[in-house]
């Protein structure tokens, strides 16, 4: 090699090319997958008192290319690929409530983008054995054996982490089945505002739910969620397994006249219900297995 010559990258292959996406090329593909995800739920949920997202745009007056657009220019908006899917939530959702998770829930953990999934989302998968060693991800192998806490946020112990990647992971749980639900015909979640009287609770005692702006699915796809044969068998681990006077909190909410549909705040599942997952009931039961 003459003196002052710089040395050559390593030779990638043709094949290596094609086999391995790079990150600019998912990125793309991101894009054109959030797309279309949007395009298949735009015109579900409408009638029996709910807006489609059809409606919400028409009435908003934003448009689709404009939408795309904005998810293009977030999706090369530079940063790791790790923080990719924070920001690009926070921007669908200020197009439509809920949007960020209809459009990203089932791309986000997705593991055809696995170097896109944040580090509790990747902790959370291989602890789960969900996930299997390539060239791509053997590079960091290394590096994610020490604890999954040290260099993102330090404050947090690894149950903590546990816990956070478990609520990302039933989110997107009540996502899907939400989903299912609506192309069944069945009722969407819901984004309420203000404060509702539980179906239950005298007015005299004002026990009220939720806070505000708290988000509403149905009850059929918690129970779908959760893992749950019945709605018989989650009141009983309400009342005995988590030690919860009364019944659950459901909301009912009026679809038509005499028909409504049963719903349960997102904090309730994401801060009660929870513990009965199995991946957070051992922390809660001393190691102990979920009763089936």
């Amino acid at each position: 090699m003459a003196h002052g010559t710089p040395a050559r990258e390593p030779c990638v292959t043709k094949e290596t090319t094609y086999d391995i996406p790079t990150e600019w090329e998912q990125r793309r593909l991101l894009v054109q997958a959030i797309m279309d995800n949007l395009m298949s739920i735009l015109d579900k949920g409408s009638g029996d008192g709910f807006f489609s997202l059809r409606d919400i745009f028409e009435a908003t007056a934003v448009t689709l290319d404009t939408i795309r657009a904005r998810v293009a220019h977030q999706a090369f908006a530079g940063g790791p690929p790790e923080a990719f899917w924070p920001p690009m939530q926070a921007l669908l959702d200020t197009f439509a409530p809920e949007l960020g998770s209809l459009a990203c829930g089932a791309l986000e953990m997705a593991p055809a983008y696995e170097r896109f999934w944040e580090p509790e989302t990747r902790a959370l998968m291989r602890d789960l054995g969900m996930r299997q060693d390539t060239p791509h991800n053997a590079r960091g192998q290394a590096a994610r054996g020490q604890d999954i806490t040290m260099g993102t946020q330090p404050c947090m112990t690894p149950r903590d982490v546990r816990v956070k990647a478990a609520r990302k992971v039933l989110v997107q749980k009540l996502v899907e089945q939400t989903r299912q639900l609506v192309e069944r015909g069945g009722p969407a979640a819901l984004r309420i505002d203000g404060w509702l009287l539980l179906h239950y609770e005298p007015e005299a005692r004002g026990c009220k739910l939720p806070r505000t702006g708290e988000t509403y699915y149905p009850l059929a796809a918690v129970i779908a969620a959760l893992a749950y044969p019945c709605l018989n068998t989650l009141q009983e681990d309400w009342n005995e397994a988590l030690g919860q006077p009364g019944p659950l909190p459901v909301y009912l909410h009026p679809t038509a006249e005499g028909h409504y549909t049963a719903m349960i705040a997102e904090t309730v599942v994401l801060n009660e219900l929870i513990w009965l997952t199995d991946e957070c009931y051992a922390d809660s039961h001393d190691g102990g297995a979920r009763p089936e």
